[in-house]
Formats: structure tokens, C-alpha cells, sequence
């Protein structure tokens, strides 16, 4: 028996018994009865069957019934060995009722524990130590800790398993400060703790929050030479992480001699969930096994901070390594795919998890399938779901709610507002957020109004910047430009740069030049990068014939003046200043300083400036090329053009360029080192041209045209390729709009076509700067200003930004005091 590691060879052993005789004695019976029942290798129903021909069973045989059962998770049974013992009145011990116990944790409810309760104050159990200390645990895995705490300080007598299994239950259950309590006053009370105790610990510790508390934790485990293994050492990875300290989480992990999978997903968790997306990668690649939960922290990681592509290829490769996923996987997959608006995705799992019972539907599930319909436009679907909803939450009302008001329905909105109150639910700010925006884009200011006042004065809720920009767009809207700047005025807090965007959006709607002004003066100080802020005020100012108004853009300037420590008289500055006229600047976070003047100082609104970052962050970032790799660059001869094919052909790609002259097309070719180049005026068909100079196809197109240039590289395109879309198509002069009429290409060859603005990228500017100076310095790249081809209708100062005639501008800068 001492041998034995299978039924077959148990089933030898018990027919060698069965014929010498052995099998009637309990002792040789009861080994064979605990191989079935307890072993890994067992088989509970073969348990059963032996069982059945004991004649008269002792405890041990009858206790072995129960651990077996309930080992296997079928705990109906083993309760009902206990029933029948104590039906058949046979004789309990400790253990009985210790092993009933245990069964009763799995049931979904505490009755049978209850009167199991009963029963061992009955048969005089009640002061065992091993039996109070199993009721403890039963009342704390069912949360009733005041039945727990009860027992507790009843007892005449406690051990570490009685302190510990009170302060686990406080931490399980969100009580951290009580089992922090209850851990001092047990160490006060010379209570030695074991490991066991001290992982309960540092998950209260984790709930807590606190850094300095986790620390004194793990101070205190070092001194008292704790057994550091590996589930310790998990739980103080874990406890650092949840507190914030990645530093001291990743030293603990990289201490640690054996990882276990918990070890590897708690530091992924970590990460991601700290927005270190970068580590969190490198470290799930590096995983030498992976859980469903490794795969979900690292998904959920991506699609929580706004990059579902990422999110739904790896949940690809998931399914690809054949892991079943969860409903915690769907819920963020589900995001990602209401991010990026990947409907059919959505559908499919809807489909193939949900309908077809291979995941549990759960509220929460329900939730994100209800916020995918609404997000992808398909709001009559998602108010279907929604309508035959067992159960709804807040969630779900402000799924519904949001959804109709960002769709325009916003009288559906208000009615489900009405809808939900007569339902006695309690909406959040969340609720509001919608409830506002409904009325702002259906023009109902007075409505709006007073739900905007009902937050604080009914519900209690106090009004949040998010709030704030959904009143001054609904007054800025309709004109109501006066009361808009009022409100803003009246703000507890600083307006965003959400509330200063609806302001000057309702500028450029009513051509209120003047207000439009503070507006963008307002945007750039809170965020110096952002290009969409030139975009609203040029068109203010076309639309109100003031051209002549000083413009506000990137230039390379000189400082006239300066109380700012940072800055002094003299200094060369690159940054957001009026192209037109001196400028005075409180906020000076707008500029940088130029430290490199060995370079033009043109270079700096062109091949160095937002042009230069534009090229970088989309060829780069986006589109990352490889040796070898076949790219096309539209209008290469201006400032971006002429950049990324430069950076590509540093990359050992082969590199085409179209331009508009002869003459372009031989800079292409002979200054920035081309392979080839063709003048896109000259040809009569550009998918001819493109066949020609990719007879294999493209693998990346940086694209800063649009219109039928892009239609015709659609269908050049190779499977899997890449397409960068920056934020500023130099279409100036289009008389029709022109869009992407190849949507087929898109989809069957599996293009990853992805727009961006440049200002998303301004934290790259540093690390472009120093890369391409370098290659400036050392000939690798060169630059000829920008011809400003197609900006005959621009005004001055912006032609003047491309040709770099805006250089040297003075400003002043002032102390922000």
C-alpha cells in the first residue's frame, strides 16, 4: 500500500487481500478506503464502493467518507455520511466534526453550518479548540464575522490557526484596519505567528493601502525570521503592488529564487495596471507559463489605457494557446473593442461565449456588451439587451443613458433618465455626465439647467469638471457665450481643457473671435502641444476676415526679457509663441530652450519641429518598420516627407517618394538617398505607378495626402501591413472631400491603418531631438525647407512657419507669481 500510485495497482493489492482475508479487518480496509478517497490518483465512487462492504464501519472509516467527499468538492455527500451517523447514533470525535466543517464551507449557503452548529453544542464539541476554530472559519467564509468575533472571545483557550483565522477574515471580508488591530493585539499577547498569519496580514496590508504600513510588516517579518517561501514571497509582491511601490515589488521579485505563475502576474498586474506598459510586456513575454489570469491582467492592462489594438491582438494569440477565457477576459476584450469600434469582434463573442453558455452571463458581462453595442452605433441592439435584462444595475442605466446621448437621442436619454429615478435608482456622477450631454446636444438649456442644479441640491453630487464642460458646451452652443464665461467664472476649480475646448469650439461656431482668443490662450497653457487649438482659431479668424490678428503657433523665438529664473535675455526658445508681434508669457512650460544652434534655426519649425515629431512618432511608434521592408512616402519632399524616408532608408528599408515636380523628384532621388522616386502630376494612373515601383507590394505608407493617393496605395498594400494617418492632411485646396474608397483592401488583407495627432506624442520630443541632431551633425539625414506647396490661400504667418521666415520672433517671459 505504501507503494502503490494508481486504482489498477489498488485494485491488485485489494483482490490480494480479498483472497488471503485481509479485507475484513479494519485496519488493512481503511488504508485501501483513504487511497480511493484521499490520493490524487483515487477514485471517491470506487471509495464509495468499499465502503459499502464494511460491515461496522469505526470513526476513522466513517471520517474518511466525509474528507473524501468533500476533497472532491461534492460536499452533498459527505454531509449526508454526517447526517446518517448521527441518524445511526455511531460515536463522533473532533475530527467528525472538523471534516463537516470543511464540507459545509462549499455549500452556496450557511444552513447546513448553522445547524451543524447545533448539533456539535448538542454532543458537548462546543469548547473544543479544533472544532471552535473550524466554526470560526465557516463564519468567516460566509462573512458573518460578528458570529466569528463571537466564538473568538468565548474561547478559554485560543492558538495561532484561532488569531489567524480572524484576522484572514477581516482582510477577506474589506475590514483591513480590524485585522491589523487584531494582529497587534495578538503579538502584544506573545502569540507567535506562523506564515500562514503573516500572508493574512499583508493582504490587509494591501487593502490598506498604505505604503509605510506594508513596510513595518515586512520589517517586522525580517526580524522575526519568518519562513520566506514562496507563498510569502508572493503575498509581498503582491501587498507592494497594490500599495504602489512597483521599486520594492520588482526588488522582492527579483530576489526571489523560485517564481511561481502568481509571482509573474502579480509584477505584470503591477505594471500595467500603473500604465508601465512597456515592462508589463516585457515581463509577460518572459513568463515561463502563463494562467488565464496572466493573459487578463496584460489585455486588461492594455485596454484600460486606451490602446485596444494591442488589447484584441493578444487576445488573439490567447485563443491561439487554446485559454479559455473568463468573464473578467470578455469584459476587457469587450472595451477594446468598444474603443476601436470592432463591432464584428464584439458580435462574434456575444455569439460564440455568451449565447452559445460557454461563459456564465453575469451582470457585469451583460454590462459590457450593453456599452460595445452603444459605443460601435449599434444602440438598437444594445437597448435590446438591455430591455430583457434580468438584472440591471447603475451600470447598466448609464451604459443606456450615455450611449443614446453621445448618438444624439438625447430625448431617449432624459426619458431613461425619468425612467431609472421612478425605479429608485440612485444615479452617480456618471449618470449626469450623460443626463448633461444629452441635453447639450439636443439644445434643451433649460432642462439642462436644472438637472446641472438638481446634482448637488437633490442627489448630493457635487459637480465635477466633467460636469462643468457639459453646461459650458450646452451655453456655448447656443450662443450663450456671456453666460458660458459666467459659469466659468463661478467654477470651484480651474476649468480642463475640455471646458475651455467646448468654449472655444462655440467661439469658432459663433464667430466670436475675441472670447475665442482667451479661450486658446487659456488651452495652450494647459497644454503647449496641442495642434488642434491652431486649427479652431484659423478658422475663426477665415471666418471673420482678421487674417491680419496675430496668430498664435511653434517657432523658434529669442527672449527679449525675463523674470523667470529658467529664462534669460538672450536665450533661443522653441515652443508655442504669436508669430506676429512680441509676446508676453506668464506661463513660460509653453517653451523650450534651443541648446543647439549649430543647426539653422529654421530647422526647428521644420525638420526639427512638429514636422519632424510628426514623421518620427508615425513611422516609428505606429508603423514599426523593419530591414527590409518596402515604404512609400507621399509628398516626400516636404518637411515630413523628406524625414521619414530618410529614417527608413537608415532602417535598411526600400524607400519610393512621389512629389509634384521633375525637379522634387530628382532631390528624392540624389539628396535624401531614395531608391526611387515619381512625379504623381505626370501619371495617369497611380496604381499603374505603384505596381510598377511595388511589384511586390507596400509594407508601410506613411500618409500625409489623402484623396485618391490613398485609394490607389489600398490596393498595393501587402497582407498585414501598416498605415500611419497624421494629424494634418495637406488637402487645402480640395473642392470635394475625398474618403477611403477601398474599405475591402482594409479588411481582407488585414491593414492596420491607425490615425494620430502629433501633440499625443510630444513626450518622444526629447529622445527625436537627440536622434536626429545627431544624424544632422553627422550628414545621415539632411533637410530642404519646405517649398509650402499648396498653401497659396494660407495667411502669411502660417507660410511664414513652413519657410522658416517667423525665426527669431522676441518674446518676453514673466514669472508665473
Amino acid at each position: 500500500m505504501e507503494s502503490c500510485n494508481s486504482m489498477s495497482q489498488l485494485k491488485q493489492i485489494q483482490a490480494h487481500m480479498t483472497r488471503i482475508g485481509f479485507i475484513a479487518h479494519h485496519f488493512p480496509v481503511s488504508r485501501v478506503l483513504a487511497f480511493c478517497a484521499l490520493s490524487d490518483s483515487g477514485d471517491i465512487d470506487h471509495a464509495h464502493l468499499v465502503f459499502t462492504q464494511i460491515p461496522e464501519p469505526n470513526i476513522y472509516i466513517w471520517n474518511t467518507m466525509i474528507r473524501g467527499y468533500t476533497r472532491a468538492k461534492i460536499p452533498e455527500m459527505g454531509f449526508s455520511f454526517f447526517r446518517r451517523m448521527v441518524r445511526e447514533q455511531i460515536e463522533m470525535d473532533t475530527r467528525t466534526f472538523v471534516f463537516a466543517l470543511k464540507a459545509c464551507e462549499q455549500f452556496p449557503r450557511a444552513l447546513e453550518g448553522e445547524a451543524l452548529h447545533c448539533q456539535i453544542h448538542k454532543d458537548g464539541f462546543g469548547s473544543d479548540l479544533l472544532v471552535r476554530n473550524g466554526l470560526m472559519h465557516l463564519y468567516a467564509k460566509y462573512g458573518f464575522l460578528g458570529s466569528a468575533h463571537q466564538l473568538f472571545v468565548g474561547s478559554s483557550e485560543r492558538d495561532v490557526v484561532s488569531w489567524t483565522t480572524m484576522i484572514d477574515g477581516y482582510a477577506q471580508r474589506n475590514l483591513p484596519d480590524e485585522a491589523l488591530k487584531l494582529f497587534c493585539l495578538m503579538v502584544s499577547m506573545n502569540v507567535e505567528p506562523n506564515d500562514v498569519t503573516m500572508i493574512a496580514v499583508l493582504s490587509a496590508c494591501s487593502r490598506v493601502g498604505i505604503p509605510t504600513v506594508g513596510r513595518k510588516i515586512h520589517e517586522y517579518i525580517k526580524k522575526r525570521g519568518v519562513t520566506l517561501g514562496v507563498n510569502m514571497l508572493n503575498a509581498l509582491v503582491d501587498m507592494y503592488v497594490k500599495c504602489g511601490c512597483l521599486d520594492l515589488a520588482r526588488e522582492v521579485f527579483d530576489e526571489m529564487e523560485t517564481k511561481d505563475v502568481f509571482t509573474w502576474t502579480s509584477m505584470v498586474n503591477g505594471y500595467a495596471k500603473h500604465g508601465d506598459l512597456k515592462l508589463a510586456r516585457q515581463l509577460f513575454d518572459e513568463m515561463p507559463e502563463r494562467n488565464v489570469v496572466s493573459w487578463n491582467a496584460i489585455i486588461a492592462g492594455y485596454s484600460q489605457t486606451n490602446l485596444p489594438n494591442e488589447a484584441l491582438g493578444l487576445f488573439h494569440e490567447m485563443k491561439a494557446a487554446h485559454v479559455r477565457p473568463t468573464e473578467g477576459t470578455l469584459v476587457s476584450v469587450l472595451s477594446a473593442c468598444a474603443q476601436s469600434g470592432c463591432l464584428d469582434l464584439g458580435r462574434w463573442i456575444h455569439q460564440y461565449y455568451v449565447n452559445e453558455k460557454r461563459v456564465e452571463l453575469t451582470v457585469i458581462l451583460e454590462n459590457a456588451l450593453v456599452d460595445m453595442y452603444a459605443k460601435c452605433g449599434s444602440i438598437d441592439t444594445a437597448m435590446n439587451l438591455f430591455e430583457v435584462m434580468p438584472q440591471r444595475d447603475l451600470v447598466s442605466w448609464n451604459s443606456m443613458i450615455v450611449g443614446y446621448a453621445v448618438h444624439g437621442y438625447g430625448e431617449k436619454a432624459l426619458m431613461l433618465f425619468k425612467q431609472m429615478k421612478s425605479e429608485v435608482i440612485v444615479p452617480d456622477d456618471i449618470t449626469f455626465v450623460g443626463v448633461l450631454f444629452a441635453c447639450s446636444h439636443s439644445g434643451l438649456v433649460t432642462e439642462g439647467c436644472q438637472y446641472f442644479e438638481s446634482m448637488k441640491r437633490v442627489f448630493g453630487i457635487e459637480p465635477k469638471l466633467e460636469h462643468f464642460s457639459c453646461m459650458i458646451d450646452l451655453l456655448g452652443r447656443l450662443g450663450l457665450l456671456e453666460e458660458a464665461l459666467e459659469l466659468i467664472r463661478r467654477m470651484p476649480m480651474e476649468p480642463d481643457e475640455a471646458g475651455w475646448g467646448a468654449l472655444l469650439n462655440a467661439c469658432r461656431m459663433h464667430g466670436n473671435v475675441d472670447v475665442g482668443k482667451h479661450a486658446a490662450e487659456k488651452l495652450l497653457s494647459l497644454n503647449p502641444q496641442d495642434s488642434g487649438v491652431y486649427a479652431l482659431l484659423s478658422n475663426m479668424y477665415a471666418t471673420r476676415n482678421r487674417w491680419n490678428e496675430p496668430i498664435v503657433g511653434i517657432g523658434v523665438a529669442k527672449v527679449l526679457d525675463s523674470g523667470h529664473p529658467d529664462f534669460k535675455a538672450g536665450d533661443l526658445v522653441w515652443g508655442f509663441t504669436r508669430w506676429e508681434e512680441f509676446s508676453l508669457l506668464s506661463a513660460p512650460k509653453t517653451l523650450s530652450k534651443v541648446t543647439d544652434t549649430d543647426v539653422p534655426l529654421s530647422y526647428y519649425t521644420g525638420l526639427l519641429g512638429m514636422a519632424g515629431l510628426t514623421a518620427y512618432a508615425g513611422f516609428n511608434e505606429l508603423c514599426i518598420p523593419k530591414k527590409g521592408e518596402h515604404v512609400f512616402v507621399s509628398a516626400a519632399s516636404g518637411a515630413v516627407g523628406q524625414l521619414v524616408g530618410q529614417f527608413a532608408k537608415l532602417m535598411g528599408c526600400y524607400v519610393v517618394g512621389s512629389a509634384g515636380s521633375s525637379q522634387k523628384v530628382d532631390l528624392l532621388k540624389n539628396k535624401f538617398g531614395f531608391d526611387d522616386a515619381f512625379n504623381y502630376k505626370e501619371e495617369p494612373d497611380l496604381n499603374a505607378a505603384l505596381k510598377r515601383c511595388f511589384p511586390e507590394g507596400i509594407d508601410v505608407y506613411f500618409e500625409n495626402v489623402g484623396g485618391s493617393t490613398l485609394d490607389a496605395v489600398l490596393l498595393n498594400m501587402r497582407v498585414h501591413g501598416r498605415i500611419a494617418v497624421c494629424g494634418m492632411i495637406s488637402q487645402y485646396n480640395l473642392e470635394q472631400p475625398e474618403g477611403i474608397h477601398n474599405l475591402f483592401c482594409l479588411i481582407t488583407k488585414c491593414i492596420r491603418m491607425e490615425g494620430f495627432l502629433v501633440s499625443d506624442y510630444m513626450h518622444l520630443y526629447p529622445q527625436f531631438l537627440q536622434l536626429t541632431l545627431q544624424y544632422v551633425k553627422e550628414g545621415k539625414i539632411v533637410y530642404v525647407e519646405d517649398t509650402v506647396e499648396g498653401l497659396e490661400n494660407a495667411p502669411s504667418a502660417l507660410i511664414g512657419l513652413f519657410t522658416g521666415s517667423n525665426v527669431g520672433k522676441q518674446v518676453v517671459v514673466v514669472a508665473h507669481e
